[in-house]
């Protein structure tokens, strides 16, 4: 039975109009060659208050955390004139988070990402209307008691 959107699947409108996916909540997209940023400065949280930094997910292990969480290895450029590339390794997911649409693997809205984290689909259970009988007739009108949203693939 499908789930409904969870408010603890939260996904993040950045100031710049891009919509962020915590690694924390939305770890299952996590994979090699995703593009991603990481947090290289203090861990305050998963808000945008600085410290990210563009990068490239290079390896996904899931059985490191007590937590279940996975911790990824990680590249990223260490400065703008850097030739090489710096690698971090077992970065926590929660010091992740993907961009939404910056890659064709990953959803294009925060939504999208809830409804393939809960399985491909959502149900929004509805109250329904007061059913009353036509007079002439004694057949009732129709309601909507539920509504099924999914993802294509």
């Amino acid at each position: 039975r499908p789930r409904p959107l969870a408010a603890d699947l939260p996904f993040l409108e950045l100031p710049d109009g891009r919509t962020a996916l915590p690694g924390a909540h939305f770890h299952p997209l996590l994979a090699p060659d995703l593009p991603c940023e990481i947090r290289l400065g203090p861990d305050s949280g998963d808000g945008d208050d600085g410290g990210w930094t563009p990068a490239l997910v290079l390896s996904v292990r899931r059985d490191l955390l007590k937590d279940g969480t996975p911790v990824v290895d990680a590249s990223y450029l260490a400065a703008a004139d850097a030739e090489e590339e710096t690698v971090l390794r077992a970065v926590p997911a929660r010091h992740v988070r993907m961009i939404c649409g910056s890659d064709p693997v990953l959803p294009r809205t925060g939504e999208e990402a809830q409804l393939i984290i809960l399985g491909g689909e959502d149900l929004v259970e509805g109250v329904p209307a007061p059913v009353e009988a036509d007079e002439n007739t004694g057949i009732s009108s129709w309601s909507t008691i539920s509504v099924r949203r999914g993802t294509v693939g």
